[in-house]
């Protein structure tokens, strides 16, 4: 209990000239959630025993503590106290000399305060409040209780002249808290960045859910975390959703998983950074020293279900905060050069795995003209880094280009390709002109082990990039010896379930042995064993668990065989090939998420 909780205790008294009474003081002061309310006992005559039972607006406070201090332990040697604490309410049954040697202790005669009813208030107001804290017969408990003192053996209720006197909780006037929105300008010709969606906030910060709608004219591409506060805390769950066209939603519970180290944002006096939304333009042109402002609303009840209301939680309540809308402004600086190239990014929504990599495609589209070259300058979160380059499938390999080269550092990677970088020049060999995205080459990015199942990191295209090196580069393409700007259209990348698993491994042991043939011919004709991981069962990958599956498998272990197809009975990872028909068999033991 704080030092403002202790100092609400005011004494109970009982109504003047009442020579039986029960009752109950007031607690809080108006400024702090917890309380202390005294519950005394005035008699003409030694006490043995009371019962007590209080009922109170359980939407307003709660009990947290019944005799709290131990008094009637501590100062009156009470040997039965029997404590129940309800929604609505709460009962208190002591008796005094229950046990053997019978030493016959008693509460005094006079006006003694024999317990702490510690109290909490739920809520907060604009003003403070008085929570009527009542004594009620024949309500509470199993059988219901009635209010009474024992005297002599006998009981004493409100029908025998026990006078009861209600107390109350003072519930605290609410400290003002807000979410907002920053007012965000972007930078000249920056088509795309992060609004910071900001909290000024008095308490430390245990969870919170944001509800941002937005107008027409941007599309709404994530929802980071990255250089935020909550990120800083370590938050362990988050949950992202985005409404294309509308807006998005993201809650966060800072401390969501065993040992529960009690992780919080803290109140420092200062606005406190919750979330990163990024957002593109996709307005009409802006002409030349042209802008556009987007405007930015918090919401309740509008996304969601169940509908959802932006609230912090902060010691274990919700609290609705003052709401602060904002807006996001684009601006345009230099000539707009009309282009018909375009650059795209993870076009096949590929994901990675909690700790995995995974290789995300770039793509270009140019709908009149073939490319001799393009430079590309793109960002990403730096929870991602950056490996090796692979061409498999891509227009750069089937052109033969001669220069290819990519370097990244500190969230940008550079990429430049040069169909025809020394003699002889052919005239007819180009990326081809295409309106359907075609492939430029695949990146392979790795997941920090830091990045929660669900999230989804913005991989964006950013003039200006220099990688790991000194120089800025532009997204561009050489057409005909002349630089032509390329429209960029982010993505993402998503960290979810990408099942691995080794191919024969039919029971799941992470070994690929006799047992899994075993395994298999039990399923197919047995139907006794239920395999965890269909896909690893399928050892020659044609997507169909048959007889065919155990003779691979046995001949590979003991007759020379070709080992199973990717990825292979070694090492675990995702299944490169689709099943028959399209369809996937399935892996639920190898869900990293789950």
């Amino acid at each position: 209990m704080g030092c403002a909780a202790a100092a609400v205790v005011l004494a109970a008294l009982p109504v003047a000239g009442a020579e039986y009474a029960m009752s109950l003081g007031q607690g809080g002061d108006g400024a702090a959630r917890e309380g202390v309310i005294p519950l005394s006992i005035t008699s003409a005559d030694p006490v043995e025993g009371f019962v007590a039972a209080v009922a109170f607006d359980g939407a307003k406070i709660e009990v947290t503590a019944i005799d709290q201090a131990n008094r009637l332990g501590t100062v009156y040697g009470a040997e039965l106290v029997v404590k129940e604490i309800y929604a609505n309410g709460f009962t208190l049954g002591v008796v005094l000399d229950v046990d053997s040697p019978f030493a016959g202790q008693t509460i005094p005669v006079g006006t003694q305060q024999v317990a702490l009813i510690g109290v909490r208030a739920l809520a907060c107001g604009d003003a403070p409040e008085d929570v009527p804290v009542r004594f009620v017969d024949n309500v509470l408990g199993q059988p219901p209780l009635f209010n009474l003192i024992v005297i002599g053996g006998e009981s004493k209720s409100a029908e025998e002249g026990l006078v009861l006197t209600n107390g109350s909780m003072r519930v605290p006037v609410c400290a003002p808290q807000t979410i907002f929105v920053e007012q965000t300008v972007l930078p000249l010709d920056a088509m795309s960045g992060a609004v910071k969606i900001m909290t000024e906030n008095t308490e430390p910060v245990e969870g919170f859910i944001i509800s941002l709608a937005h107008d027409a004219g941007v599309a709404l591409d994530s929802i980071t975390l990255q250089g935020t506060a909550t990120q800083a805390a370590g938050a362990e769950f988050v949950h992202a959703v985005l409404y294309p066209g509308q807006g998005g939603t993201i809650g966060v519970v800072l401390d969501f998983d065993p040992p529960y180290g009690g992780q919080t944002i803290p109140a420092t006096g200062q606005a406190m950074h919750l979330a990163n939304y990024n957002f593109t333009y996709t307005g009409a042109a802006l002409p030349l020293g042209g802008s556009a402002t987007i405007n930015l609303r918090l919401v309740d009840n509008v996304f969601g279900t169940p509908k959802l209301q932006n609230m912090l939680v902060q010691d274990g309540l919700s609290e609705f905060p003052v709401l602060v809308n904002g807006s996001v402004t684009f601006r345009r600086g230099t000539v707009v050069e009309e282009s018909d190239v375009d650059f795209y990014v993870n076009v096949d929504a590929r994901r990675i795995s909690p700790g995995g990599c995974a290789e995300i495609g770039y793509y270009y589209t140019s709908k009149t003209r073939p490319i001799q070259g393009i430079s590309i300058a793109s960002c990403y979160d730096t929870r991602l880094t950056v490996g090796t380059m692979n061409l498999d499938g891509s227009v750069t390999a089937a052109v033969n280009a001669e220069f290819v080269h990519h370097h990244a550092a500190n969230g940008e990677l550079i990429i430049g390709i040069l169909v025809d970088s020394t003699p002889p020049v052919s005239v007819d060999r180009m990326f081809p002109s295409t309106e359907e995205p075609l492939l430029v080459c695949r990146i392979q990015f790795c997941a920090g082990a830091n990045i929660l199942c669900g999230e989804c990191l913005p991989i964006t295209f950013c003039n200006g990039a220099v990688g790991a090196g000194s120089v800025p580069i532009n997204n561009r393409a050489a057409i005909f010896n002349e630089s032509v700007p390329a429209n960029l259209h982010a993505g993402e990348v998503c960290v979810s379930a990408v099942p691995a698993f080794k191919r024969g491994d039919c029971n799941f042991d992470g070994e690929v042995d006799i047992a899994d043939p075993a395994a298999t011919m039990s399923y197919v004709f047995l139907g006794v064993y239920h395999p965890r991981c269909l896909d690893a069962c399928d050892s020659n990958d044609d997507g169909v668990i048959d007889l065919a599956d155990t003779v691979k498998t046995l001949r590979f272990l003991f007759k020379f065989g070709s080992q199973p197809p990717a990825p292979g009975p070694y090492v675990a990872g995702p299944d490169p090939t689709p099943d028959v028909y399209g369809l996937d068999l399935g892996c639920v033991a190898g869900d990293s998420c789950r």
